[in-house]
């Protein structure tokens, strides 16, 4: 079984100089746990993920609540995804084995890794997919 028969492509991604606030709003809107960051010629350079959205502010609310609207439009503005991003993150390639994606997953606590063909960001392997796959053929 290959990647390519159980990745989501999608074309949801993220650019480097990108507001936090703007990031936010597409992991929101799109329901994504991660999100790939390409450079402006498609190459993918990194992920985030949502919780890496919320760690630079921390420091600012320690001993208080972090609660709905605590943050302004300011804060979000402060921060850019590369300031946040995680640059080094292993891939997989749609002809990879899906075994390979499994083994990555698993060593690596993702719950999703991108698929990149020739540089290029072209899909999403997740651990639901795979679990569909060994379980569900």
């Amino acid at each position: 079984m290959k990647v390519r028969e159980f990745m989501e492509e999608t074309g949801v991604t993220l650019r480097r100089n990108q507001s936090l606030k703007e990031a936010a709003r597409i992991f929101v809107e799109e329901g994504r746990h991660i999100l790939p960051v390409v450079d402006e010629d498609g190459n993918f350079i990194g992920i985030v993920r949502k919780m890496d959205l919320i760690w630079p502010f921390i420091p600012y609310y320690e001993g208080e609540p972090l609660n709905p609207g605590s943050l302004s439009d300011e804060d979000a503005r402060l921060y850019l995804v590369e300031d946040v991003m995680e640059w080094d993150v292993p891939t997989v390639s749609p002809e990879d084995d899906l075994a390979k994606a499994a083994a990555l997953l698993g060593r690596e606590g993702f719950e999703s890794i991108p698929v990149v063909e020739e540089g290029k960001f072209v899909g999403i392997i997740t651990a639901t997919a795979i679990c569909r796959a060994f379980f569900f053929p």
